[in-house]
């Protein structure tokens, strides 16, 4: 039985898929917005929110449990469980931090080399009221030494040495790096799925020429190095990247038009799309069948569901919008999943009525 585990500005949801059709399926987290799921086993996930903490789920008995009461911050971007390990969990936080778990949840240590560097650097978001913050961590899948870390706004950050020392990198990258993805059947080529760009800090120099808005970038050598490979793109606004290794390899991005405050200021709004690379992301082609030509909110979740055939699940609806003291704005945007069984751009619309989603994980 497929579960849908939705992570939106108000809650976690659960959409069953049962006899060819979908029902909702429990709650949690009422009136808490939820940044990022992970899913840790068969019954449970992760769930890292912004102004509450951390939590683990369990979709079985209807629990919500929360995890480094009184230690984590409490806005929290993302959460990540090691491949390799289940035990270690990486949190990535605003204020930019991240925190670190090797008994799965029980405790945790702040990485005191990236608060160096964030000190350091004066990384900046756009919106002054809002403090630069660690939008996603990334763990290799062959080698947990290898670390990454996605800085908004600030480029990247990786570590050989899970952890305890890191390198940062800018050349070729643009600095408002959103989240990252590791190519499903070659480790040594990662992507990057960026917003804009923006000042990289007080004391910092850009890089030259800066490679501003831009949203999709690749490396060959596990972040190292960076080539654009969303040049000719008309849309410069990504958030999230997943892929499946079929043969040969498929990826699915979500591609917005511009930066979230140019959306309310036009009718198509976020203007996104879905795009499908199926030659490691040199070229892509926008997904259609049964999707609108365009989404008016962002596409803001893309999981593959690797244990079922590759189905596709996508969710949109993410306000992404705040007021003048940095608060998210909640409700009034439009949010949809949408399920592709066979990755030939084939889609259907889940037809149940949610806020507007942040994330997506399959149990």
């Amino acid at each position: 039985m497929l579960q849908a585990i939705v992570g939106t500005e108000n809650g976690v949801h659960t959409l069953v898929a049962l006899d060819g059709g979908w029902q909702a399926g429990p709650a949690f987290l009422p009136d808490v917005q939820v940044s990022a799921l992970a899913r840790e086993s068969a019954t449970t996930v992760l769930a890292s929110t912004m102004g509450h903490g951390l939590f683990r789920l369990d979709v079985e008995r209807g629990e919500a449990v929360p995890l480094g009461a009184g230690t984590l911050p409490l806005n929290l971007r993302g959460v990540t469980i090691a491949p390799s390990d289940p035990k270690t969990i990486y949190v990535a936080c605003e204020p930019a931090a991240v925190w670190k778990s090797t008994d799965g949840g029980a405790s945790w240590t702040e990485n005191v080399g990236v608060k160096a560097l964030a000190e350091a650097r004066k990384w900046k978001y756009p919106i002054p009221a809002v403090p630069s913050h660690v939008r996603h961590v990334m763990v290799d899948r062959d080698d947990p030494r290898i670390v990454y870390a996605a800085i908004q706004v600030g480029g990247l950050l990786r570590s050989d040495d899970g952890g305890a020392s890191w390198r940062e990198i800018l050349d070729g990258l643009d600095p408002d790096v959103h989240s990252l993805f590791q190519h499903p059947s070659d480790p040594n080529i990662v992507y990057a799925v960026c917003g804009g760009g923006g000042p990289l800090g007080d004391d910092r120099p850009d890089p030259l020429p800066l490679p501003m808005g831009r949203p999709l970038y690749r490396s060959r050598d596990r972040g190292l190095t960076w080539e654009c490979i969303s040049a000719p793109f008309e849309r410069t606004y990504g958030i999230w990247m997943a892929g499946a290794a079929t043969s040969p390899p498929t990826l699915v991005a979500g591609i917005g038009r511009d930066q979230p405050p140019f959306w309310r200021k036009r009718p198509a709004g976020a203007d996104a799309v879905v795009l499908v690379s199926r030659d490691d992301g040199t070229t892509w082609t926008q997904s259609g069948g049964g999707l609108p030509d365009h989404f008016s909110t962002m596409v803001e979740a893309v999981e593959v569901d690797r244990q079922r055939g590759n189905r596709v699940l996508i969710g949109t609806g993410g306000s992404r919008r705040r007021d003048a003291n940095g608060a998210a704005i909640v409700g009034g945007s439009e949010s949809s999943v949408y399920v592709s069984d066979d990755l030939t751009g084939h889609w259907t619309q889940i037809p149940i009525e949610l806020p507007g989603i942040t994330t997506i994980v399959a149990l």
